[in-house]
């Protein structure tokens, strides 16, 4: 399901943070760590520590030093379309 939703912009908004986040360059290699969503007890995509993320598809506020995996990006947009639902 997390799949279907769509990362195509270069710079994104999301719930988890107050900045836009703009998408890693494909060939980054720095060892950025996924700082999961607030109240997650784990990144999604398994990352523990700082680098594990080669190869890793991510997202990045530069301002605040503040990382988030594809997968977790992906849940935090799920959970602001499905999370308030009423049926």
């Amino acid at each position: 399901m997390l799949k279907l939703i769509e990362l195509d912009e270069p710079n994104m908004k999301i719930n988890a943070h107050m900045h836009d986040l703009s998408k890693h360059p494909p060939d980054i290699n720095n060892g950025w760590n996924c700082d999961k969503l607030a109240g997650a007890t784990k990144c999604l995509t398994g990352l523990t520590a700082f680098y594990q993320s080669k190869g890793i598809p991510g997202y990045r506020c530069q301002n605040c030093n503040y990382d988030l995996c594809e997968k977790c990006m992906r849940a935090d947009i799920f959970i602001s379309i499905h999370g308030n639902r009423e049926d």
